[in-house]
């Protein structure tokens, strides 16, 4: 009878946290209405202390695990990274841990070269579930509270010099950061401006200061609590200003996080970065500090080489398989990957990455052995960047026109050569050989002067179409919505060529980054 008695109570209880969610004291109210129901029906079978305990437990439990609140049924059945986990951290100044002040730049010799901004994900799956804990507590992970680490790591790199978030998480439990429940200590954060030798740092918590230092060009981690970044604490990036838009970096996004009926519409999405109105944030974020730092462009380890390690020229892709990122770093998302002993051209070098040829991407360069002139054979021509002239330019298997035809190339395109056989070039993107004699090598073309660069631009403008070339006599390939952020290779006048190989852009309606 008890079993039987202790299975009906318990499912009562979870039918009432499935479908009214109520408070713990309108849950306890519950038991008691139940236990008063048993005592007076016809058996005046008295509920038990052990059924009220279990019952009570399955509560707790339930709580605990989910978060009861408005917004948390719908972020439990998103599609997520691979499954959610509320975030528990920077919620209080906790513990009481205090920063004595006395590291000033100790922490350089830690830092790679500078790769600028750089977003991190807690939830990464290379560091999702390595521990971060001070009390050896296995479910104190990355993933369900390394926020703090994971933003640190994210100013750090983008300011100084690059570091993993999981230096950082070990770096905040040596040195006492890591609370034993909390997550990150707020003492943290003055000690990373120290540590890491910022040049300029400020504690505020007041909003329309943290804005001004955002205009000025720093970064600032913001701690936030149950709102429109989190259902607990969480530590969030601010990386930049334009007008009355915020860009945000958030170490735990997710598919769908902004979708839940209490933050729909309140931001937009573009690959990491959220943005998000002046006016929404303030009313939102449920923000508590701003941890200010400056942008040093680099100022980190004397040691690194902050420039780049490797030249433009000729590569063989000695791994297995290599990954084709759309920028230099592993933030940037897989565009393809290439086997082993494929030979690709690069045109210009950032750090450790080469931009390829053929505008397919970047390569870490680490697992590419570079090809010598000497392993090519002798030409007239000679590697590098070429434009057909002819109407129409056949491309072949190989080196001559015995070889067969795998596709066509028209006037005005532009290819990449890595090395030549005779008047004969291979195509760095590795898709076959053209004849030199019908293109011209595109540094030898009196190419008007724009008054743009290249670099990154974020489309200023409410709808910017992308057209095949640099001009409006193209046809338009799609179209850029405003806050849209686009890597430019080269230039002519005022239309960009994307990285992406998409097409042009005109500038005029652009703000370089």
């Amino acid at each position: 009878m008890k079993k039987s008695l202790l299975t009906v109570t318990i499912a009562i209880i979870i039918t009432v946290l499935n479908f009214n969610f109520i408070s713990k004291a309108s849950l306890t109210n519950g038991i008691n209405q139940v236990e008063n129901e048993i005592v007076q029906n016809e058996h005046k079978v008295i509920i038990t202390e052990q059924i009220k305990n279990e019952a009570e437990k399955t509560i707790k439990d339930t709580c605990d695990n989910n978060y009861i609140c408005s917004t948390c049924d719908d972020e439990l059945n998103q599609p997520l990274i691979d499954e959610y986990q509320i975030e528990n951290d920077g919620t209080v100044e906790q513990e009481n841990i205090s920063y004595n002040g006395d590291s000033r730049g100790e922490g350089l010799h830690l830092l790679g070269s500078y790769q600028g901004l750089t977003y991190y994900s807690q939830a990464d799956s290379r560091w999702a579930n390595t521990p971060y804990t001070s009390i050896g507590d296995s479910s104190q992970t990355m993933k369900s509270s390394g926020c703090g680490p994971t933003v640190a790591a994210m100013v750090v790199s983008s300011s100084k010099g690059a570091i993993l978030p999981t230096t950082m998480a070990d770096l905040f439990v040596s040195n006492g950061y890591r609370t034993a429940a909390n997550g990150t200590a707020w003492s943290a954060f003055p000690f990373i401006a120290d540590y890491f030798g910022f040049d300029n740092y400020a504690y505020t918590s007041n909003f329309n200061t943290a804005i001004d230092y955002l205009r000025n060009g720093y970064f600032i981690i913001v701690s936030c609590g149950n709102g429109l970044f989190t259902t607990n604490g969480h530590y969030i990036v601010l990386v930049g200003i334009d007008g009355n838009t915020i860009s945000i970096f958030d170490p735990y996004m997710y598919n769908g996080k902004f979708d839940t009926p209490s933050r729909r519409g309140k931001v937009t999405v573009s690959g990491h970065t959220i943005y998000c109105t002046i006016n929404n944030f303030k009313q939102y974020a449920n923000y508590r500090t701003f941890w200010c730092y400056s942008n040093d462009h680099g100022k980190g380890n004397n040691n690194a080489n902050s420039g780049s390690i490797y030249l433009a020229g000729s590569y063989e892709v000695a791994a297995s398989r290599l990954r084709v990122r759309r920028g230099p770093s592993t933030q940037y998302g897989i565009v393809t990957t290439l086997n082993r002993g494929s030979k690709q051209g690069i045109d210009y070098t950032s750090g450790i990455w080469g931009h390829l040829m053929n505008n397919a991407g970047w390569i870490c360069l680490d697992y590419c052995n570079k090809i010598e002139v000497s392993d090519t054979p002798p030409s007239k021509y000679s590697a590098g960047s070429y434009i057909v002239t002819a109407s129409s330019l056949r491309v072949r298997s190989g080196p001559g026109t015995n070889y067969r035809i795998i596709t066509n190339l028209y006037r005005g395109s532009r290819q990449g050569v890595d090395y030549t056989n005779g008047n004969w070039g291979h195509l760095m993107n590795n898709a076959g050989w053209i004849c030199l004699d019908y293109c011209a090598r595109i540094e030898t073309l009196n190419i008007e002067s724009s008054k743009y660069s290249a670099g990154s631009y974020i489309v200023n403008v409410a709808r910017l179409r992308v057209r095949s070339g640099a001009g409006t006599n193209f046809r338009i390939v799609t179209v850029l919505n405003r806050g849209s952020r686009q890597g430019v290779d080269y230039t002519d006048d005022n239309w960009g060529h994307l990285m992406n190989n998409a097409g042009w852009i005109c500038l005029n309606y652009c703000k370089k980054i």
